[in-house]
């Protein structure tokens, strides 16, 4: 498989390499067959608002002077990147096309109904027309003869801010109804400029398409449903981990810390215990994009356990009452969003360590049937269990 590494934004570049475009064309230019063959390197998927670079290397055993097709697109997911009216696609000549004196055009027609036939339509597939005609230079008309092929023409396309599906395809289409719109021209003899056209009733067309794959969503670490928990983006934190109905509030293992989160868009994430080997207060979770980027890095917090052992005690109620009076006992702030241990002893969630964090971390301690409210939206800050 070929690889052709992103080059744009973080995109990854789609390889469309026109691997077999050989023509058996005579001097009244009637017959000729095309193959197209497309390979991609999709190794794990792409996002929303990435741009795929879509390169096509082209052969041709014969002097073509002119050429034009359509390429399909699955409109559900892609859209073109437009740089101008007049660009559609960002189409740009490059290579032996490019050395050879060529103009290059392209034109939209996704909104064409003539392009569009069958399994193609305009509903689910937007096309782009490329046309590419040598120029005469110096009473010789340029031509593009490359018998092992070459890379010469690039255009973009956008995966969707919301794509409406997984997967989608870039092709040619090879059906009847679209021979209209291929058209190639040659030359025998470049000398003399003499072109002929491959009349359309003769021209053959295969075509292997390739199946892009990406995510409807951004790469992310989310709550588990039918948990409170918060992922706090802006501060770097998670909190809120008392599961719905539950009462089971102690986070030791991984295992437990899995309770609460979840990851969409081929995220994974790793959890660096603390210091007391433990998935509670001061642990720290990266998060990781399907390309093994780390895209985000956040410390649990779990209001009550201070000490980060995974429970609250009398060791906890110790520290709060300290950090209320002013003893800091850790590497803390005035702001208590500054440190995850400071940050624990707030259960009260009013921004500030007092005598009233202080109660609630004493009742927990000295009352097995019972837990912290984690969810900072009543005064209830110690629940019995029922």
């Amino acid at each position: 498989m070929n690889i052709l590494k992103r080059a744009v934004l973080v995109a990854l570049a789609v390889l469309l390499v026109f691997a077999s475009l050989s023509f058996g064309a005579t001097a009244a230019g009637e017959t000729g067959t095309i193959g197209l063959v497309f390979t991609a390197d999709i190794d794990a998927g792409l996002y929303p608002g990435e741009i795929v670079t879509v390169t096509l290397n082209i052969s041709t055993n014969y002097y073509c002077t002119g050429m034009r097709w359509p390429v399909m697109f699955s409109s559900r997911i892609f859209e073109l990147v437009t740089i101008d009216e007049d660009n559609p696609g960002n189409v740009q000549a490059f290579g032996s096309l490019a050395v050879a004196g060529s103009s290059l055009t392209s034109a939209d027609a996704t909104g064409e109904t003539e392009v569009h036939s069958g399994a193609y339509n305009s509903t689910n597939y937007g096309c782009l027309l490329i046309q590419w005609l040598g120029q005469s230079n110096n009473g010789r008309l340029n031509y593009y003869y490359e018998p092992t092929g070459a890379n010469c023409i690039t255009f973009q396309l956008r995966i969707k801010d919301a794509p409406a599906t997984t997967s989608g395809d870039i092709i040619v289409p090879t059906t009847s109804a679209y021979k209209s719109l291929f058209y190639y021209q040659g030359t025998s003899d470049p000398e003399n400029a003499v072109v002929y056209v491959i009349d359309e009733a003769n021209l053959t067309v295969t075509c292997t398409k390739e199946t892009v794959n990406c995510y409807r969503t951004v790469a992310a670490l989310i709550p588990r449903i039918n948990t409170d928990t918060i992922i706090d983006n802006e501060r770097g934190y998670i909190y809120g981990l008392t599961k719905v109905a539950s009462e089971n509030t102690a986070i030791y293992s991984e295992s437990d810390f899995a309770q609460y989160v979840s990851t969409e868009g081929g995220a994974t994430y790793t959890i660096q215990k603390n210091s007391l080997q433990t998935c509670s207060t001061g642990a720290v979770v990266s998060v990781f994009d399907a390309r093994g980027n780390l895209i985000n890095t956040y410390t649990v917090v779990l209001f009550g356990d201070v000490d980060g052992d995974g429970r609250c005690d009398f060791s906890d109620a110790n520290l709060v009452l300290g950090a209320s009076m002013n003893e800091y006992s850790f590497s803390w702030f005035e702001n208590v969003w500054d440190d995850a241990q400071f940050l624990a002893c707030d259960v009260t969630g009013d921004n500030i360590v007092t005598s009233d964090d202080y109660g609630p971390v004493l009742m927990w301690a000295s009352t097995p049937l019972g837990y912290i409210n984690q969810k900072h939206v009543s005064t209830n800050f110690f629940v019995e269990y029922e």
